[in-house]
C-alpha cells in the first residue's frame, strides 16, 4: 500500500504545483520530493539514519500548524479558497502517508474525526437542494482542512512531549504574525505595507482586525501556558514571557472587544482549571511588563487611525516601539531569573498538598463570595443595562476615538445578521437552505442601510440557517466532542498542558458566536490542530496498524481539494486579466479554471461578458444562462444577463426584475432599473457598455473597456465585502 500511496501523492502534488504555480514550480517541487524520497530510501538501509529521519519528520509535523498560521496569515488569513485548498492538499497527503505507514489513533480522535467526515458530507450534500454546488464545495473545503489538520496531529502526537512542541510552534506562529502586524503600525518604515491594507484598526496581514485580535489572544493563552508550566525549560519560559507584551499590544490595537473578552475568559479558565505550579513567577514577570506596554499603547491615540506619516504618529510609534521592546526584554529576563525558584515552589506544593475536601470548601467559599459581591455591587442590574445598550445600539455611530468602542456594548449590526439567519432557518428547519447561502438570503432580506455581508457573524446560527438542525447537530458533535475529551484529559498528570488546550478551544468557541472565525483558517486551523494533538496517542497496549482504506479515502479528498486549488488559481489569474480589460488572457485562464470544476458561475459570467463585448450573442447568452443555473439565487448572474441582453439589442428588464427581487436594496440594480425605464430602447446598448459588472461580490471593469480585446475570460475570488 505504501508505494501506490506515494505514487498517488506524487501525482496529486505534481498536479497542484504545476496547475497552480506553473511548470517551473511543479518541476521544482517534484525535484525536491524526489530528493526526499531518495534520502528516505537510503535511510531505510541504515537503522540509525532511519531513526534520525523519523525524529526529524515527527518534529516537523508538530511544528507544521504554527508554520501554517504564518503562511495563511499572510494570505488574508486563508479567507480565499485557493490557499485553503492547497493547505488542505498538503495536510491530506501527509495524513494519507501516516495512515498508510501505520498510525495510532485514539478512540476520542476517531470519534471526532467521524463527526468531521459526517459534517463535510452534509455540507457537500447541501449543494443538491441549494442548486449552488460551488458554494457547497467552497464551504466543504473549510471543513476538510480543519478535519485533516485535526486528524494529522492526532496521528502524529504521542504524549505530552510532542504536545508541548505543538504548543510552542503555535505560539511562535502567532508571534510571527503579530510582530510584523505591530511593526507595520508603530514602525511603518521598518515594515511598510500597501495603502490598501492599512486600516484604522490594526488588521494587517489577515486584513480583518477581529481575526488578528483572536490570533493574538490565542497566542497569549498559549504563551502564558508555556511560561507558567513548571516542566518547560527555563529558556522557553523566558521566551514565552518575552512574546506576551508584543501579543498584548497587538490585541489592543485591533480594538476588538470580542477578541479581548475571549482572551480574558480563556486565561481565567486556564488558571482555574490548570492551576499551574509555576504561575507565581510567571505573573510576577509578565504582569507588570505587559501592563506598562498596554498603558502606553492605550495613550498613543494617533496610532488608532490610518497611517498618515504625521510627526505625532511617528513620534508615538517610535516611543511605543521602545517601550514594548523594553517590556518584552524585562519580562523575558525576569521570567528567566524567577524560573530558578520554580523548583522550590513545586517542591513546597508537593510536600504540603491541599486535601480534596479543603479544595472543595475553598472553591465553594470563593463562589459564594463572588455571588454575594455581585449582588452587593449590583452586577445583575449592570449586566441588564449593558444588554439593553447592546440591543439599542445595534447600528450605533462609529467612534472617532477607537478607544471609546472598548466600553461600548453596541452590536455593530450583528442583531440583523442573526435575525436573517433565524428567518432562513424558519424556512427550512431540517436541512437548511444550503451551505454558503446566507449571502444570498441576506441580500434579499437585509435592511436598506446595511451593506452586503457573506456570513452571519455566528457560526452556530449560520449553520442553523444554511444546514438546518442536522448541520448544527453535526457541528455540535465536533465542538462538544473536542471540549469534552479535552476536559477529560485534564485528569492526567500534565493537567496544565491540557488545560491550556481546553482554554484555547473554549475561547475560540465563544468568539465564534459573534464573528466569522470559521472562514479564517489562520485563526481556526490552529485550534483544531491543537485539539488533535491533545487527543493524539492511543491507550496503553494499543499498537499501530496500517489503515489502507482510510488512506485511500484521504487521498481521494486530497485529489478533490487539488481540483479546487488549481481551479481557483486559474480563476484568480483570469479575474486579474479581466480587470485589465484583457479578455484574450482572461479567456484562457477561465477555461482552465472550468476544466477541473465545471460549476464556476464567476467564470461563466466573465466569459459571457467577453463574448458580448465581441458581439457574439449566442455564446454570451449561453454562458450567462449557465451562470444563472449554477447559482440561481444570486442576483449577480441575473443582473449580468440583463446587461448582456441590453448590449446585444435585447430587453434587459426581465433580468433586472429577477435581480431586484433577489436584492431589493442594491443601489446598482435600482439605478439600472431607473435608467432602462427612462431611456428609449435605442440607448440600452450604450447604457450596458458603461454599466458596472459585479463578479462574486466585487465590481470589475465595464464592457466598453473590453471591446478592444478579443476573447472571453473569467475570474473568481471570494468577496472581501464588509461583514
Amino acid at each position: 500500500m505504501t508505494i501506490p500511496a506515494v505514487l498517488v501523492g506524487v501525482a496529486i502534488l505534481g498536479y497542484v504545483t504545476i496547475g497552480a504555480g506553473g511548470g517551473a514550480a511543479g518541476l521544482g517541487a517534484l525535484a525536491s520530493l524526489a530528493l526526499a524520497l531518495v534520502s528516505l530510501l537510503r535511510s531505510r538501509r541504515d537503522p540509525e539514519q532511519a531513526a534520525v529521519a523519523r525524529r526529524i519528520a515527527a518534529r516537523a509535523l508538530t511544528l507544521l500548524p504554527g508554520a501554517l498560521v504564518v503562511l495563511l496569515g499572510f494570505q488574508a488569513g486563508g479567507f480565499f479558497p485557493g490557499p485553503t485548498a492547497l493547505a488542505a492538499v498538503l495536510l491530506g497527503l501527509l495524513l494519507a502517508a501516516r495512515l498508510a505507514r501505520g498510525a495510532v489513533v485514539s478512540r476520542g480522535a476517531m470519534a471526532v474525526g467521524a463527526a468531521f467526515a459526517a459534517y463535510a458530507g452534509w455540507v457537500l450534500l447541501s449543494g443538491r437542494w441549494s442548486h449552488a454546488p460551488q458554494r457547497a464545495v467552497t464551504e466543504a473545503d473549510l471543513v476538510l482542512v480543519y478535519g485533516l489538520g485535526f486528524l494529522l496531529l492526532a496521528t502524529t502526537v504521542d504524549g505530552a512531549r510532542d504536545m508541548r512542541w505543538v504548543m510552542r510552534g503555535l505560539a511562535l506562529g502567532s508571534f510571527g504574525v503579530c510582530l510584523p502586524a505591530l511593526l507595520s503600525r508603530i514602525l511603518p518604515r521598518v515594515w511598510p505595507i500597501a495603502a490598501s491594507l492599512d486600516t484604522a484598526r490594526l488588521s494587517y496581514p489577515l486584513t480583518y482586525w477581529n481575526a488578528l485580535g483572536l490570533v493574538a489572544g490565542l497566542g497569549i493563552i498559549l504563551c502564558v501556558g508555556l511560561t507558567a508550566d513548571d516542566r518547560e525549560p527555563k529558556l522557553l519560559k523566558a521566551l514565552s514571557a518575552l512574546a506576551i507584551p508584543v501579543l498584548a499590544v497587538t490585541l489592543l490595537l485591533t480594538f476588538s472587544r470580542g477578541a479581548i473578552a475571549a482572551t480574558i475568559i480563556g486565561l481565567v479558565v486556564y488558571l482555574l482549571l490548570g492551576r499551574p505550579r509555576a504561575v507565581l513567577g510567571a505573573l510576577l514577570a509578565v504582569g507588570p511588563a505587559t501592563g506598562i506596554a498596554l498603558a502606553v499603547a492605550y495613550r498613543a491615540t494617533s496610532l488608532a487611525r490610518v497611517l498618515d506619516g504625521s510627526a505625532v504618529q511617528s513620534s508615538q510609534g517610535r516611543h511605543l516601539a521602545l517601550v514594548v521592546a523594553a517590556c518584552s526584554l524585562a519580562g523575558g529576563m525576569g521570567r528567566g531569573l524567577l524560573a530558578f525558584g520554580d523548583a522550590r515552589l513545586v517542591a513546597l506544593a508537593e510536600r504540603h498538598p491541599l486535601a480534596p475536601g479543603v479544595a472543595r470548601r475553598g472553591w465553594s467559599a470563593a463562589i459564594g463570595l463572588a455571588v454575594v459581591a455581585s449582588l452587593a455591587f449590583g452586577l445583575p442590574g449592570a449586566l441588564g443595562r449593558q444588554y439593553e445598550k447592546f440591543v439599542a445600539n445595534n447600528h450605533g455611530p462609529g467612534h472617532l476615538n477607537l478607544r471609546d468602542r472598548l466600553t461600548d456594548p453596541g452590536a455593530d449590526g450583528r442583531i440583523d445578521h442573526w435575525r436573517v439567519a433565524l428567518e432562513e432557518f424558519d424556512g427550512a428547519p431540517l436541512a437548511g437552505t444550503g451551505a454558503g447561502t446566507f449571502e444570498v438570503v441576506w441580500a434579499a432580506r437585509r435592511p436598506p442601510n446595511d451593506g452586503q455581508v457573506l456570513d452571519a457573524h455566528n457560526i452556530y446560527l449560520e449553520n442553523l440557517g444554511e444546514l438546518g438542525i442536522v448541520g448544527l447537530a453535526l457541528l455540535g458533535c465536533v465542538l462538544v466532542g473536542i471540549l469534552a475529551v479535552l476536559a477529560g484529559r485534564m485528569r492526567r498528570p500534565e493537567r496544565p498542558l491540557y488545560a491550556a488546550a481546553f482554554a484555547v478551544a473554549l475561547a475560540w468557541t465563544i468568539h465564534a458566536a459573534i464573528d466569522w472565525d470559521w472562514e479564517m483558517p489562520a485563526v481556526t486551523l490552529p485550534v483544531f490542530a491543537l485539539a488533535g494533538a491533545a487527543l493524539g496517542g492511543a491507550s496503553p497496549g494499543r499498537t499501530a496498524r496500517r489503515r489502507p482504506l482510510l488512506a485511500l479515502v484521504v487521498l481521494a479528498a486530497a485529489a478533490v481539494l487539488a481540483l479546487v486549488g488549481v481551479s481557483q488559481s486559474h480563476l484568480d489569474a483570469s479575474l486579474a486579466a479581466f480587470d485589465r480589460g484583457d479578455c484574450a488572457g482572461a479567456s484562457g485562464a477561465a477555461n482552465s479554471a472550468l476544466a477541473p470544476l465545471s460549476f464556476r458561475p464567476g467564470a461563466r459570467e466573465i466569459l459571457a461578458y467577453c463574448h458580448a463585448a465581441r458581439g457574439e450573442r449566442g455564446p454570451a447568452l449561453a454562458e450567462m444562462a449557465r451562470a444563472v443555473g449554477e447559482d440561481p439565487r444570486s442576483w449577480e448572474p441575473h443582473y449580468g444577463l440583463a446587461v448582456v441582453q441590453a448590449a446585444l439589442g435585447g430587453d434587459p428588464r426581465p433580468g433586472l426584475r429577477a435581480a431586484l427581487a433577489l436584492n431589493p436594496t442594491e443601489p446598482v440594480i435600482r439605478a439600472a432599473v431607473a435608467q432602462y425605464r427612462a431611456d428609449p430602447p435605442g440607448r440600452w446598448a450604450a447604457d450596458a457598455a458603461v454599466a458596472p459588472l459585479p463578479i462574486s461580490g466585487r465590481y470589475t471593469t465595464a464592457l466598453a473597456a473590453l471591446r478592444p480585446a478579443a476573447g472571453a475570460g473569467a475570474g473568481h475570488r471570494r468577496s472581501r465585502a464588509p461583514r
